[in-house]
């Protein structure tokens, strides 16, 4: 076997955990390629989409990805709930933790985590001194470094 092999045998997608609320984390994966792409076909711009030049439905997609990456620990109904019934300033927070996992493999938009991917054993990781850790806050992170 060769090496890409391997590294194809044991790539893991990106993922993180993150705090929604006291006592409540989830971790977030990100999707295939196809997977992702066949969401954003499901949620196709609407005129008023069109009109800003989105590329999918920006009340429909936030949720149904969302969902998606939650690894099944938020349905579709629920994360529904979250986009219409949270603050502006959490659903985006949590949307672009999402769509960055998704764009761009990590989320070096989310101020306060440590850039990390998969932790398979030919995945890039963070320096070894870096640890996450939620915080108390909801949908706030904060990163400690270890001594």
């Amino acid at each position: 076997m060769s090496d890409l092999d391997d590294l194809l045998a044991t790539r893991e997608l990106p993922s993180l955990d993150y705090q929604l609320g006291e006592g409540v984390t989830v971790r977030f994966t990100a999707l295939t390629r196809s997977k992702y792409a066949a969401l954003i076909d499901l949620h196709p711009p609407g005129p008023e989409d069109r009109e800003v030049k989105s590329t999918w439905n920006r009340a429909t997609f936030p949720p149904a990805v969302i969902a998606a990456c939650s690894n099944g620990a938020i349905s579709v109904e629920q994360a529904r709930r979250i986009w219409d019934e949270w603050d502006a300033g959490s659903c985006g927070r949590l949307f672009s933790l999402v769509y960055a996992l998704n764009e761009d493999g990590v989320p070096f938009t989310v101020p306060g985590f440590a850039r990390t991917r998969g932790s398979g054993p030919n995945s890039p990781t963070a320096s070894p001194r870096a640890s996450r850790t939620a915080s108390s806050s909801p949908g706030r992170r904060t990163t400690k470094t270890k001594p």
